[in-house]
C-alpha cells in the first residue's frame, strides 16, 4: 500500500513539474516574441523616418536649385528638367509621410514630421517674385524643423 501511495504521490510530481515548465516554456515564448515584434516595429519606424529624412533633404535641394535656375534664367530646358524633378522629389517626401503614418501612431512623431514636410514643400512655392531672402528664411525654417523632427524621432523610436 506505500509503494503504491508512493508511486502515485511520484506520477503527481512528474506530471505537475511537466506542467509547470509547460507554461514557464510558453511564458517565455510569448514575452521572446512580444519582445521580438517590438523591435521589428522599431525598426520599421526608424527606416519610414529616415526614408523621410532623404526624401525632404533633396526635396530642399532641388528647390533651390529649381529657384536658382529661374532667376539666372536657364534654359528652357533645364528649368522643365528641375521641374520634373521637383515633382518626382516632392512625391518622394509625401509617400514617405503617407509611411510613417502607416507605421506609427506616436503624435509628436507624427506632428514633427508633418511640420518638416510643411516646411520642405514651401520650398517649392516660387515664382518670379521670390527673393533670395525668401529663400533663406524658407530654408531656414525648413533646417529647423528637419532637426527637430530628426530630434522627435530618436525620442520616440531609439528611446534617446
Amino acid at each position: 500500500m506505500e509503494s503504491t501511495i508512493t508511486s502515485v504521490i511520484a506520477v503527481l510530481g512528474t506530471l505537475g513539474g511537466a506542467l509547470v515548465a509547460g507554461v514557464l516554456h510558453s511564458r517565455s515564448a510569448a514575452r521572446s516574441e512580444q519582445v521580438a515584434l517590438r523591435e521589428r516595429l522599431r525598426r520599421e519606424q526608424q527606416d519610414a523616418a529616415l526614408a523621410l529624412i532623404k526624401a525632404v533633404k533633396a526635396h530642399r535641394r532641388n528647390c533651390f536649385t529649381r529657384w536658382k535656375l529661374r532667376t539666372l534664367r536657364a534654359s528652357c530646358e533645364a528649368q522643365e528638367a528641375a521641374r520634373f524633378e521637383s515633382w518626382d522629389t516632392r512625391s518622394d517626401v509625401t509617400d514617405a509621410q503617407d509611411a510613417l503614418h502607416l507605421i506609427t501612431d506616436n503624435a509628436e512623431l507624427l506632428r514633427r514630421a508633418d511640420a518638416v514636410v510643411g516646411a520642405s514643400l514651401a520650398l517649392s512655392e516660387v515664382d518670379d517674385t521670390t527673393t533670395q531672402a525668401d529663400m533663406d528664411t524658407r530654408g531656414d525654417a525648413a533646417r529647423a524643423a528637419h532637426a527637430a523632427f530628426v530630434a522627435a524621432a530618436a525620442r520616440c523610436i531609439n528611446g534617446v
